[in-house]
C-alpha cells in the first residue's frame, strides 16, 4: 500500500514538473490545474496541516496532495485513488452538520456547519481523473459566495 501510494505520487511530481503553467494557475496533474484567486498561495503541507486534514476525512482515504491558505480560509486538494464518486458520495464526513448536498455522474459537492467552521466539499471527474477539495472557513458567508459547486468547476482549468 506505501509502495503504491509512493509510486502514484512520484509519478503524479515528473507530471507536473513537465508542465509550466500560468503563475496564478497551480498544477496538480498532467494539463489540469487550479486557479488562485488574489491572496491566494500555495503552502508547503506541514504536519500540522495534515492533522487538520486527517481530522477533517479520517472516513476517507485520500491523502492530501495540495494546501491552499487564503486570508480567512483553507483549501485543501487531496488527488482520490482506488475509489470512484459513487463510493465518496456514500460517505459522509459529518451526517448531523450535512447543510447542503448535490451529485451528478461527474461531480459531487456538499456543506457542513461545525460549530464555527463552515466546510465545503467538492469531488469532481475531471478528464477521467478524480479531484476532491475540502474548503474550510469561518464564515458560512464566505464559504457559500467563495466555494460553490459553480465555483469549484470554474477553478479547474487545462493549461
Amino acid at each position: 500500500m506505501i509502495l503504491r501510494c509512493l509510486l502514484f505520487f512520484s509519478a503524479l511530481f515528473i507530471f507536473s514538473c513537465n508542465n509550466t503553467a500560468p503563475e496564478n494557475i497551480l498544477p496538480l496533474f498532467h494539463d489540469a490545474g487550479f486557479t488562485l484567486h488574489p491572496g491566494e498561495k500555495n503552502v508547503q503541507i506541514i504536519p500540522k496541516f495534515q492533522n487538520n486534514w486527517q481530522k477533517l476525512t479520517d472516513t476517507l482515504s485520500i491523502p492530501l496532495f495540495k494546501y491552499i491558505e487564503g486570508s480567512d480560509y483553507r483549501i485543501y486538494a487531496g488527488l482520490p485513488y482506488n475509489t470512484d464518486l459513487k463510493k465518496l458520495n456514500a460517505v459522509n464526513l459529518f451526517p448531523n452538520q450535512l447543510k447542503n448536498a448535490q451529485s451528478d455522474p461527474t461531480a459531487l459537492y456538499r456543506t457542513y456547519d461545525l460549530d464555527t467552521r463552515y466546510l465545503a466539499e467538492y469531488c469532481v471527474d475531471y478528464q477521467g481523473n478524480l479531484l476532491y477539495f475540502l474548503t474550510e472557513t469561518d464564515s458560512a458567508a464566505r464559504r457559500d459566495s467563495l466555494f460553490s459547486s459553480e465555483k469549484f468547476a470554474a477553478r479547474i482549468v487545462s493549461f
